[in-house]
């Protein structure tokens, strides 16, 4: 259900959301009434607080993943220079 919703979200994009949360309103005013109107707002706003959360939730996940590839990008960066400066003061022993 998750990846159908993000796809939903990433598809339409925010402008599309909201747009299509409108037309909702607007036909459940038509066809429902004032209640009807204001259970699919209401749902709309629900739907996109979820598609929000998800976004946050892989963007959050998603950043982890970097900070960790960073740090052991960068460990291997310093284990590489100990052995540049290892290798020149060996050298320059003769």
């Amino acid at each position: 259900m998750t990846q159908v919703l993000g796809l939903l979200g990433s598809g339409l994009g925010p402008a599309g959301i909201v747009a299509a949360l409108v037309a909702a309103t607007v036909a459940a005013w038509v066809y429902l009434g004032r209640a009807g109107a204001i259970a699919v707002a209401a749902l709309g706003l629900v739907l996109v607080s979820y598609l929000t959360g998800a976004y946050q939730a892989t963007t959050a996940a998603r950043l982890g993943t970097a900070y960790a590839d960073t740090a052991r990008a960068m460990a291997s960066l310093a284990e590489d220079r100990r052995q540049v400066l290892a290798a020149a003061e060996a050298t320059a022993r003769g």
